[in-house]
């Protein structure tokens, strides 16, 4: 496990243990990130997004995931919010200390 990588769990860990502390409930949200490759993740495929199967769901976009030394192209899909006004924030990817990290989509509102 490279320094970095090591240092980005434990930072997690840390936030992990200490958020449901330090944060309501109602204010609290999820936050996912993975450590990526040396190189920025291919341009995402062209994609022709299927039909909305129910009128409130949202369409949350595919993306590129880092797994055994190369980047993988995950699916989008359609979603039920998980509470009446939440808002879909997708995911990007962001460029740190040299590595790749992508930050995971979450819901707001």
């Amino acid at each position: 496990m490279s320094r970095l990588t090591a240092l980005a769990m434990g930072a997690a860990t840390a936030l992990f243990l200490a958020a449901p502390g330090a944060i309501a409930p109602a204010a609290a949200a999820e936050m996912f990130f993975a450590i990526g490759g040396p190189t920025p993740p291919p341009a995402p495929p062209t994609i022709v997004q299927p039909a909305m199967p129910h009128p409130d769901m949202v369409w949350r976009e595919g993306h590129y995931n880092w797994h055994d030394g190369h980047y993988v192209w995950m699916k989008g899909e359609w979603v039920m919010p998980p509470y009446h006004a939440a808002n879909w924030t997708p995911g990007h990817w962001v460029l740190r200390d040299g590595r790749n990290i992508w930050i995971e989509g979450h819901w707001e509102g």
